[in-house]
């Protein structure tokens, strides 16, 4: 089977291929559509003000700032500390999904298709939102589900056709039949008295 590692990383893989795909359908349609971008607001909006304002002391300053060995120069980063801390949790999740999906796709799938709903309904949220803006979500589930499918039938040996069958398949049937054509030809051998 198929190592826990290698299916976190496909889990890690195709969210990113998801986001990716529907970061760049939200740039052409309607670009606060981004699931990632809606995502990033929604949290901004519920983050309790005394945490904001922490933030934007600790992330915004004319001298810069220092975070264990990174020093950043004089900025507005508060946001950008926002969104790559969802982008962490995201990571988090997506490797959760591509370990699930070791034990069953549809588990990995449903567990990608829940962070793109809550994505989703980041977007509808939105003061602005209008039935288009749907579009990248959507995108984002289909392109990050087909990839996570992609991956697992390849690690596992199956074809990417499912009615066909795979080489694993074909090899424990010409076993089974070597086995019994073995079997067969050892019960049937004549006693010569």
């Amino acid at each position: 089977m198929v190592s826990r590692r290698l299916y976190a990383f496909f889990g890690l893989l195709s969210t990113l291929v998801g986001v990716a795909v529907g970061h760049f359908s939200a740039a052409l349609l309607h670009p606060d559509s981004s699931p990632v971008l809606a995502v990033g607001s929604g949290v901004i909006d519920r983050t309790p003000v005394s945490m904001k304002e922490w933030a934007i002391k600790r992330f915004e300053s004319e001298e810069g700032f220092s975070v264990g060995p990174f020093d950043f120069g004089a900025g507005n980063y508060d946001k950008v500390v926002l969104i790559g801390s969802v982008f962490l949790g995201v990571a988090v999740l997506a490797l959760v999904a591509g370990l699930l999906t070791r034990v069953r796709f549809a588990l990995g799938a449903a567990m990608l298709v829940v962070l793109v709903a809550v994505a989703a309904g980041a977007v509808i949220d939105r003061p602005l939102f209008e039935v288009v803006d749907l579009v990248p979500a959507l995108l984002t589930a289909v392109a990050g589900v087909a990839s996570l499918w992609w991956l697992d039938r390849t690690a596992r040996g199956l074809p990417l056709d499912p009615r066909a069958r795979s080489t694993v398949e074909i090899a424990k049937a010409e076993g089974a039949s070597a086995a019994a054509s073995a079997s067969y030809d050892g019960d049937h051998d004549e006693v010569v008295i």
